[in-house]
């Protein structure tokens, strides 16, 4: 077969206009000097997926950064092109973690940022959710839409969260301190806020950053009844639940979830010494609140003795409380 290199470039040039995606960029690696003369009848030739030369450019990261250098800055080529996903060569970018073609493309004013795929999921989102820290970052330095959701009405802040990745939550956060332009308060499908994610992830550093802000309600329940506190609580995240009850009456200690559980009793479940005594330090707790079963949190801490001496030592011995017993309670 002929080298490239033997070949006139007008002759490569019009044979690359028939060849598919994954040859042109074969081609590209071979001489990278073509970059400079590809042309949007280039781009015409797709995969099977709908990918250009662009899109699988996007995926190869550093190791094609001096082709991307030449191609992407190139004004007369239409590098916003999506495939039959809807996946622009930025969201490619995005979800692969090349950063120098995602800088490329966001410094072009012909390239829209928020230009979602066809789940309705932007760049920023996906890069979110791929805990692409450095990606996520370059979209900051534009303006871009930090609310943007899923079809989950899930958030760009909600996805990091979900996703394990704290750093990327704690970002866009700082972010949004200094714009103001991040609703910190929604609520996606099952009624779960970034608060409420963040409680159930152990994310303290998150949970104070949020809890900073006037727009998060720190006693807000989800779709199923639960307040960030139960979450810290019936998990076992001791630094959230520190950090939830450092909010002093802010923040509701009594509140029950659907099983008439409290994060008193949870927390004795767990053995959280820790928390167990700073909610019964509380003025307003109230240490015999019963659940379904009728057992107070005493009953739940019967396998963690010293968590179990904490009730004791303030005179608190019962285990149960029997329904007539609760009802002359509530009478009196």
């Amino acid at each position: 077969m002929t080298s490239p290199h033997l070949l006139p470039v007008e002759i490569l040039l019009q044979i690359a206009t028939y060849l598919p995606p994954q040859v042109q960029l074969s081609l590209l690696h071979a001489q990278a000097s073509l970059a400079t003369l590809f042309t949007n009848h280039h781009l015409l030739c797709r995969d099977p997926r709908g990918n250009t030369v662009l899109h699988l450019l996007a995926a190869q990261c550093d190791s094609a950064d001096h082709i991307t250098t030449q191609l992407i800055p190139r004004e007369s080529i239409n590098v916003d092109i999506p495939n039959n996903s809807g996946d622009t060569p930025l969201m490619q970018a995005a979800c692969a973690g090349n950063e120098t073609m995602a800088r490329l493309l966001l410094d072009r004013t012909d390239v829209d940022p928020d230009h979602p795929n066809g789940r309705g999921i932007t760049p920023l989102w996906n890069a979110a959710a791929l805990g692409r820290e450095a990606i996520v970052r370059l979209f900051l330095h534009h303006y871009v839409n930090l609310d943007a959701t899923d079809s989950d009405c899930m958030s760009v802040l909600a996805t990091a969260i979900e996703h394990g990745h704290e750093s990327v939550a704690m970002l866009l956060l700082a972010e949004a301190e200094n714009s103001g332009d991040l609703d910190a308060s929604m609520e996606e499908c099952r009624g779960r806020s970034p608060l409420s994610l963040a409680a159930e992830h152990g994310m303290a550093g998150v949970v104070e950053m949020l809890l900073a802000r006037d727009d998060v309600d720190v006693n807000a329940r989800d779709g199923g009844g639960m307040t960030p506190l139960l979450w810290a609580t019936w998990l076992g995240k001791e630094a959230v639940a520190r950090v939830l009850l450092l909010q002093g009456p802010r923040v509701c200690v009594n509140v029950e979830d659907v099983f008439c559980r409290t994060p008193l009793s949870y927390a004795a479940a767990a053995g959280s010494e820790e928390i167990v005594r700073l909610l019964l330090e509380r003025e307003d707790i109230d240490p015999e609140m019963v659940d379904e079963n009728r057992c107070t949190p005493l009953y739940h801490a019967q396998d963690h003795k010293r968590t179990r001496e904490l009730f004791v030592q303030r005179g608190l011995t019962r285990l149960t409380v029997e329904k007539e017993e609760a009802s002359e309670g509530e009478d009196e």
